[in-house]
């Protein structure tokens, strides 16, 4: 599995950043100005997003949401295809699963990151919130391979209508 990343933009945020890439064993990027000395540096978000946006298999951006949907979506390339990506706030208070929640493991990433850092994770897709399971993730969790995300999206639609799916 390729390295989650972790990415901040504020002093505050690089302290948390620093923390959470340590124990999630993930690659740090911060802005030259933040960096210290072997840490890797950047000089703007969106030119490092596009560098390294699908060479990671998740992301924690300790960053506002906006600036990390404006980042993230000139490189979105599907529901299958995306890798996980979490937005936090500066303070740790909320991690966002913002993409891929399911079969990108972003709500699992969201979840982890909030327990590092005392905060709460902020999961929005439907099945969770219903506490159901989501057949995607089923199917992912038992190594099997979706060939028809459609039929699982209205398997899942489904669920949430208390119909029986079979």
């Amino acid at each position: 599995m390729k390295h989650t990343a972790v990415y901040a933009l504020t002093p505050q945020g690089a302290r948390l950043a620093r923390a959470l890439a340590a124990e999630l064993r993930a690659r740090l990027y911060l802005p030259r100005k933040l960096a210290a000395q072997g840490e890797q540096a950047f000089d703007s978000l969106p030119a490092l997003v596009a560098e390294v946006f699908h060479a990671h298999s998740g992301h924690v951006f300790v960053a506002a949401c906006g600036i990390v949907v404006r980042a993230i979506a000139p490189h979105l390339k599907g529901k299958a295809r995306d890798p996980a990506v979490v937005a936090m706030d500066q303070n740790g208070r909320h991690a966002v699963s913002l993409l891929s929640g399911h079969l990108g493991g972003a709500n699992d990433l969201a979840r982890r990151a909030a327990a590092l850092s005392g905060g709460e994770a902020v999961i929005t897709t439907a099945t969770d919130t219903a506490g159901l399971p989501s057949l995607d993730m089923l199917a992912r969790d038992s190594g099997l391979a979706i060939e028809n995300l459609d039929a699982v999206k209205d398997a899942n639609s489904g669920l949430l209508a208390g119909l029986m799916v079979q």
